[in-house]
């Protein structure tokens, strides 16, 4: 019982902070593309620039991609030609403000939970060897669980609500009426930097009906105190209900960085003594102009601060303009030797510079990775890692090439240097 709470714990808890994270959109790092153009295809190179495969993308009726296929080219080494095969497929679903509804899930470095990804994947044609029919194989490897996750949301965009079904029913077709529930959590409305309030639903009930008035909970969090036994009374929010999980929460007054704890009781069971111990911290701030975020689980030893310590979300500082668009990225190894975040000794791991077209599309992204022979960062002799360039027509995004090698002449920005991917984009009116 003790290891299954701690498991549901962990879960309930990541799936809450992805919410503060991310607002449930998985954390992309995705171009700015405006109204009026959609991503039709994502070309891959090898290093000479030789396409290896690509990613064709169907719309929906709103311009959001509903299916993506990834294509291998073939023989003739040209991108969408006949002789290119599909490898997978993804589904796509949204909500009626385009927001991504639809999840599978993968599972944590340590697999003791598992992280919500976009979109229902599809890696084999099944036994009648034909692709796009009932029988295609969903998605299931050591690193994955054979399950998905529908989401909704507030109107703020915070989580509302996640079902989480792991079989495809009596009809064996994945994303279709009879697919069981796994459980299903439901989310307190929250702002900011709070932590929400959420319920975790095990059970159908004696009705066996999901969401019906018999569900049977098998946790809550209420702010920073997970409660995963209903106590001796048998009555969940009473007095006695057993706190299994809790979170520290203390705000930096000059950063105004917020920093959490994750704590699971020790051997005595009771939770804020001494032996209890802590398997996440994160930290963030969110602003207009600046977010950051940092998360970081304890590895197999269950101690934070050792060297098998996982990144659940690696220190990373967003810049935005007046209009809400990413302007820069800064990633981070450390806080360094105070500890803190956004504090001088901060130790800067890379960053990108994005800029923007005229109607809003990215223009150019330039990576860093290093100091360059000065040791400073953010100055010009820092060292680049890649770029991307857009190409537009009619004042429209029509491609974004990345490049990952300056070529032979070891010199940016010129034609030898080597393209990596290359998305494009048609517009519409």
């Amino acid at each position: 019982m003790r290891k299954e709470a701690q498991h549901i714990a962990k879960l309930i808890l990541i799936s809450g902070l992805l919410g503060l994270l991310y607002g449930c959109d998985g954390g992309d790092d995705v171009p700015s593309v405006p109204r009026g153009s959609m991503k039709t295809s994502h070309i891959t190179y090898d290093a000479v620039g030789i396409a290896t495969g690509y990613v064709k993308y169907t719309n929906d009726a709103n311009h959001n991609p509903s299916k993506a296929e990834s294509m291998s080219v073939g023989p003739d080494n040209l991108p969408f030609t006949s002789d290119d095969t599909l490898t997978e497929y993804s589904l796509f679903r949204y909500d009626a403000e385009g927001r991504q509804v639809l999840f599978h899930y993968e599972l944590s470095q340590d697999r003791s939970f598992s992280l919500p990804v976009h979109g229902f994947r599809y890696t084999g044609p099944g036994a009648d060897t034909v692709w796009f029919t009932d029988d295609d194989v969903a998605y299931n490897n050591p690193n994955s669980v054979a399950s998905y996750g529908s989401w909704e949301y507030y109107p703020d965009g915070t989580p509302a609500q996640t079902v989480v079904y792991n079989s495809p029913g009596d009809d064996m077709q994945w994303l279709s009426a009879d697919d069981l529930v796994s459980y299903y959590m439901v989310f307190d409305a929250h702002a900011g930097n709070v932590m929400s309030s959420h319920r975790y639903y095990s059970s159908p009930g004696l009705d066996q009906q999901w969401f019906t008035g018999d569900d049977v909970m098998g946790s809550y969090f209420d702010g920073l105190k997970g409660y995963f036994n209903e106590g001796a009374d048998g009555v969940w929010f009473t007095a006695d209900d057993w706190v299994d999980t809790y979170v520290t929460s203390t705000t930096d007054s000059t950063t105004g960085v917020n920093y959490m704890r994750w704590f699971t009781i020790g051997t005595d069971a009771i939770a804020y003594t001494t032996d209890d111990y802590a398997f996440v911290s994160t930290a963030i701030l969110h602003s207009p102009q600046l977010v950051f975020t940092a998360s970081l689980q304890a590895g197999a030893d269950m101690i934070l601060g050792t060297v098998d310590d996982v990144w659940l979300q690696i220190p990373e500082k967003s810049e935005f303009d007046e209009n809400g668009r990413l302007i820069k990225l800064t990633t981070y190894s450390s806080a360094g030797a105070d500890n803190l975040y956004l504090t001088a000794d901060d130790i800067v791991s890379g960053y990108a510079v994005i800029t923007y077209h005229r109607n809003g599309s990215q223009l150019q992204r330039i990576e860093y990775v290093g100091a360059g022979l000065n040791g400073i960062w953010f100055d010009e002799d820092d060292e680049i890692a890649a770029y991307e360039d857009s190409t537009f027509a009619s004042g429209f995004l029509r491609s974004i090439k990345r490049y990952t090698s300056a070529g032979l002449n070891l010199t940016w920005f010129d034609e030898d240097d080597v393209i990596s991917t290359e998305t494009r984009y048609s517009f519409y009116y």
